[in-house]
């Protein structure tokens, strides 16, 4: 898996995992794993949205498995991806961005609160 790029290596982007370490889940306790992130651009400087438009921000969620929580980056023979939402375009307004892993049927399975902005 290559580096992972920040903001200032790269006019590209970066890639943000949100949480400082990862996490054990007991898979035969899970019905579905629902992933729900609020997007949206904010201006470099001031009110200047030249960057926001400019760059063409791309957001996603998704959910990479792991053999444990303290499997190292090895391109992939111990760790991968499970499951990726829709790739699109981050704007100065508030998004929802989804990702849903499980039964096609929703029965017994309690969606999350949507954000409120």
């Amino acid at each position: 898996m290559p580096a992972l790029r920040t903001l200032e290596d790269s006019e590209v982007g970066y890639n943000f995992h949100g949480f400082g370490t990862r996490f054990g889940v007991d898979w035969a306790d899970v019905k579905a794993i629902i992933i729900v992130q609020a997007m949206r651009c904010i201006p470099q400087a001031g009110t200047d949205l030249t960057d926001c438009n400019k760059l063409g921000y791309l957001g996603q969620v998704g959910l990479d498995s792991w053999l444990s929580p303290s499997s190292q980056d090895d391109n992939f023979q111990t760790h991968g991806g499970v499951s990726g939402g829709v790739f699109k375009p981050v704007t100065p307004r508030w998004q929802v961005f989804t990702n849903y892993s499980g039964p096609r049927d929703f029965v017994g399975i309690t969606p999350p609160p949507v954000p409120q902005f």
